[in-house]
């Protein structure tokens, strides 16, 4: 992942992803609305559960570019250690539709 990530210029070495959590954290505030909506939680439970999440997130991340490429970092991870998943292109091979791959002008600006 890493070496795809550096070889398609996703991003420089020094802004390699260090940690996988926010691919997580986003898991977490999803499953716990799912929760919801099932009837396993109360509404109060899942705000106690994103706001950990929120919480984590700003104490881990110093902008939404970390934030977005420890994101695709897990979900890399996630999708070849699946084994059904070993045959969809990860997510950083696709370009949006302003043709950039994941990079700072995504993160910071969603212009139309």
């Amino acid at each position: 992942i890493v070496e795809h990530m550096l070889e398609n210029e996703y991003c420089a070495k020094h802004d390699l992803p260090t940690t996988a959590i926010a691919w997580d954290l986003v898991r977490l505030v999803n499953l716990a609305r799912w929760a919801r909506l099932c009837g396993y939680l109360s509404e109060k439970e899942m705000w106690q559960m994103a706001r950990v999440a929120a919480d984590t997130a700003r104490k881990t991340f110093g902008s939404w570019k970390e934030y977005g490429l420890s994101f695709a970092f897990g979900r890399g991870v996630w999708m070849t250690a699946t084994p059904h998943m070993r045959s969809f292109p990860p997510c950083w091979k696709k370009k949006n539709r302003h043709g950039n791959r994941l990079n700072g002008k995504v993160w910071t600006s969603l212009k139309g």
